[in-house]
């Protein structure tokens, strides 16, 4: 999240650096990229808990055959 935060930050100080016209455009984009944010750490973590869980049942099962 951090990281997304600091890339939006850095991108609209480098459009202001090299145009207003790109900075209205940059702006025009921020909602778009708060979302695939969002959606970004929400995949990440329900893949997280998948493998967690897969792990956990299939180091159970490996006990029980020994």
């Amino acid at each position: 999240m951090l990281q997304n935060i600091s890339n939006l930050g850095v991108g609209i100080v480098l459009a202001f650096i090299y145009g207003w016209s790109l900075t209205l455009l940059m702006l025009a984009f921020i909602p778009f990229m708060i979302i695939a944010g969002f959606l970004q750490t929400y995949l990440l973590t329900g893949f997280a808990n998948r493998v967690y869980l897969k792990k956990k049942n299939f180091n159970k099962d490996c006990f029980f055959l020994l």
